[in-house]
This record gives C-alpha cells, structure tokens and sequence, in this order.
C-alpha cells in the first residue's frame, strides 16, 4: 500500500485527519513503513514535505491533493460539485487551478449566441439556398447543434431530452424551475403536459368547471338549443383554464391570474410545493369570436411543463426545447422563444416540416414595418426600366431619383392596380 493509498484509507477512519491536506499530513501523523499506516505524531513538530512537479496526470494530482480536504479515494479527487471527471486535470480545470482559454472561448460563444439571437428578431437572417430548391423569404435555417436531426422528433424523446431523470426529480423545484418546453398552440401545450402528468407516479384528480353564456342576444332557451353545456365545456380559449383541470400531488402549476402580489401570486407565477388557497373565479376571455361572453368558473390554474411562446415572455431558463411541429404565426415569436435560454448550451429546436421529418429550416415571422414606425399597408419599391427589382420597407419619398433608380412609395391597394 502506497502512502497515498494509506491516506485515503486514514480519512475513511479518523475523522480528524479529514480537515488536513495531504502535505500537512506528516505535520500531525507519521509514517509506519513496516504496518504501511499513518499513525497519529504523539510529540514534536515536523515540517511537511517539499513537493516536485512530475509529468502528466501525477502533477495535477499533486495540485487536487493541495486543494481538496479528507478525500477517500481516487475518485473522490476527480469529483467536483457531486460531478465525476475522467481525468484530475478536467477536475483541476473545474476547481479553477489552472490557466486555460476557457472563459475566453465561453464569452466568444455567448457573444456570438447574443448576436445570432438579435439577428434573428431584427429580421437580418437570410433564407437558406439548397441548390434549385426555393424557399420562403420568412423561412431561416437555424444552426444544426440547436436542432434534433439525427432522431425524430417525438413527443416522448422531446420529453426525455428536457426533463431527464424525470422520475427522481419530479419533486424538485429547482430542477423544475430551470427548464421548459415551448411551443406556439394552446393545443399542442395541453397534449404535452397530459403525457408530462401521466408520469407522475399518483392518483390523478379532476377538478370541473361551471361554464355559462352571458350577453346572448336571444332567449335562455334558444341559447341552451345552440350553445348546449357540452359544447361550451369543450372550448379551450387561450386566458382560461380547462374545463376539466387534472393533477396529481406534485404536478407543476402556472397561475393564471392576479391574487396577491406581495405573496407573489400573479400572472404568469409557475407554483410547486407552497401551501395557497387557490379559489374558483369566474374568468371570461378578453376577445372571442363566439356571439356570447363565456363565463367559465373555474380554478385560474394551468399545468405549466410545456407552456405558449407568448406565455413565456419575461422567463429566463436554463434548459429550453422549442417544440415547433407547426411554424410560429406572428411576430417575433420565434425570437421570443430562443432568447428564453440562459445559454446557447440550454437550447434544443425540434422541428418537423409539411411531411413530418426533422429539419433545421423554420419560419421566421418578422414585420420589418415595425422598425421604422411605417403602417403595415405600406410597402417601397426600387423601379427601374419599368421593373420592379427590390422590395424595402424604408420609405425615402416617392419620386425621389438615387443612383438612377426611381424610389415609389404606394398602398397595397394600389401596388394591386399596377
């Protein structure tokens, strides 16, 4: 047995020597050649060894033994905040012991992630070209290593992906609270957090609504004859919960209304393992289409593992999987979503196209107009020869001649005419 070996198996069983370093070691013990123990100085002083450099992985050892306090083993040098390294010099570089570019290539990366997500959201990202094939001028390709391209994307493979270990962590707040999926529908969400939920080991509970039609034009009756009870339980309207709410203990919830702000129950607010009471309100959405006002009571919850891009805004995350079987419709949602992430490393695309393969290509709904405060039915094009060659939402002046080109400005209406 080595004397490193003898000291780890010294930590194992005196507690004492567990806050000494290994090069304070013989200040407190001495060496038993014959036994191959450390046993405990019972007089005098003794200063510690001098230590040399050595090649290769012993030198980093040497650095870890200088570092970490009362380890048992080999693999408890390699260990750093309860994550297990290959080599002691990754667990060196972990510790901060050495000297790398690491933090310079980690700064480079989220510049350019900053960049790339600004990009996005300013509209400056151009449509892929493959050859013949043509695109969309909305469309963007995104960076492979952000997007699922080697496996398909499922329902149950996203799922994993996001929340590995789910099993033994769904209790956790803090892993919960670091990590979602987003993706654009209300209908979509619902269908990914009825999958989350049925993992929850547990009894599932239901929770139904009381729903009514208010401001009917016509009487009590013909409303029961068109908008029977059935039909209006059957309505998911975006701002209001479900008719029917099913959880278990331990599912993560989203309020979705204003309750008391100094406790922190407002909009938006993702709750887990705190004690509120939580009453049925009666809710009606700010805009529908259909001819009455629906008055739904109902719990202002919503399962929250997977929630709407829009419903997103204001969140930082450190895990974020964008699951987008359908494009994004308006915009800015695509920029809203990939800058959800705290790290380019967080970010996961899972995307599939008109025939349901994965791709890397994905809308990008972006209204330039915005930027220059122009109404949307106003559009600048650059004529000349009688042709049009370019459209631009900067509007310089109509008939104003640069560079031998004619700027127009005109409505849709009347670039319809033409």
């Amino acid at each position: 047995m080595t004397q490193l070996e003898a000291f780890f198996l010294l930590n194992q069983n005196d507690p004492n020597a567990r806050q000494y370093l290994y090069d304070e070691i013989p200040q407190h013990y001495v060496w038993n050649d014959s036994d191959h123990v450390w046993n405990l100085r019972k007089r005098g002083k003794q200063i510690g060894r001098l230590a040399y450099c050595s090649a290769g992985e012993l030198w980093y050892l040497r650095l870890l033994l200088s570092k970490v306090r009362g380890p048992t083993s080999f693999e408890c040098l390699r260990t750093v905040k309860g994550k297990l390294f290959a080599t002691f010099h990754e667990a060196c570089q972990e510790y901060g012991l050495l000297d790398s570019d690491k933090e310079w290539h980690e700064v480079q990366n989220l510049r350019d992630f900053a960049k790339w997500v600004l990009d996005v959201g300013d509209g400056k990202i151009k449509p892929p070209t493959a050859g013949d094939r043509e695109y969309h001028d909305d469309d963007i390709s995104i960076p492979e290593h952000f997007c699922n391209l080697e496996n398909s994307n499922s329902v149950d493979e996203m799922i994993d992906s996001t929340f590995p270990d789910f099993l033994k962590n769904f209790k956790d707040p803090e892993y919960l609270s670091e990590r979602a999926i987003l993706t654009p529908t209300n209908q979509i969400v619902g269908h990914v957090n009825t999958l989350i939920v049925e993992k929850i080991p547990g009894e599932m509970h239901s929770y139904y609504s009381v729903d009514s039609a208010e401001d009917f034009p016509g009487s009590e009756r013909d409303q029961m004859q068109s908008f029977p009870p059935e039909y209006m339980n059957s309505l998911n309207v975006p701002g209001l919960p479900l008719h029917e709410l099913k959880l278990k203990v331990g599912t993560v919830v989203m309020l979705m209304r204003n309750l008391n702000q100094t406790l922190g129950l407002c909009n938006g607010t993702r709750m887990m393992g705190t004690k509120h009471f939580i009453p049925r309100m009666e809710l009606s959405p700010s805009e529908t289409r259909l001819p009455f006002r629906l008055c739904r009571k109902q719990m202002p919850l919503q399962i929250c593992y997977a929630m709407t891009i829009n419903k997103s805004q204001g969140q930082s995350l450190e895990k974020v999987a964008l699951f987008l079987p359908k494009p994004v419709f308006t915009h800015g949602q695509l920029y809203v979503a990939i800058s959800r992430v705290t790290s380019p490393q967080g970010l996961k695309l899972f995307i599939n196209d008109e025939e349901g393969n994965t791709t890397n290509i994905i809308a990008n709904v972006v209204y330039r107009q915005i930027f220059y405060n122009l109404p949307l039915e106003y559009y600048t094009c650059i004529k000349t020869a009688g042709r049009v060659i370019c459209y631009s939402t900067l509007v310089i002046g109509a008939g104003i001649r640069t560079n031998g080109y004619v700027w127009e400005s005109f409505t849709i209406e009347e670039h319809n005419k033409q």
